[in-house]
This record gives structure tokens, C-alpha cells and sequence, in this order.
């Protein structure tokens, strides 16, 4: 990837070996291109719902719940439930 003055860029090669250069917005946006992982995992073909879709349907008390477990592993991992010691965390207020 590249920023020039024309946007952000990326250097590519197509199914032939060719190298290409597609802006950014090309890369995510036309159907001549199409990422594709060179290892198993998450795809926008996939049939199951992306995480955040599941988690904006969650019930309210059910999302509060997972909030303060989120906030233990951050704290585990970082030492701050924020995961940032810059950014206070809501019970602290």
C-alpha cells in the first residue's frame, strides 16, 4: 500500500502473475478485484452473520454483561479495563 497524492494506493498481482496498481477504493469497491486469503479464515461470502451484526442484536442486559467481561480480559491483558491507560474506565467516573 501506498498514500499518494491521487489517494491510497496498493501494488497487486492478478490471477496471471501480473502486476497491477488499483487505488484503494477500486481494490474494495469494483468487481474486477476480489481479496483472496492465503489462509482459512472470515470471507464476505461466508453465511454466517460478521460479529458485530451478532452483537448489535444482542438484549440490553445481555450486552452489558458481555461489556464487563470484555472489560476483565482487557484488564488481564493490559492492566486497565479501557485497554488503555489513557482512556479512563467507565466505572471509574
Amino acid at each position: 500500500m501506498a498514500a499518494t497524492t491521487a489517494g491510497n494506493e496498493v501494488i497487486l498481482k492478478d490471477g496471471r502473475g501480473r502486476v497491477r496498481r488499483l487505488t484503494l477504493k477500486e481494490l474494495l469497491f469494483s468487481d474486477r478485484a476480489e481479496v483472496i486469503p492465503e489462509q482459512a479464515g472470515p470471507s464476505a461470502h461466508d453465511v454466517q452473520e460478521i460479529a458485530s451484526v451478532v452483537l448489535g442484536q444482542l438484549r440490553e442486559e445481555v450486552r452489558r454483561v458481555l461489556l464487563e467481561r470484555a472489560e476483565h480480559v482487557r484488564e488481564v491483558l493490559t492492566g486497565y479495563r479501557s485497554g488503555n491507560w489513557n482512556r479512563p474506565s467507565r466505572r471509574a467516573a
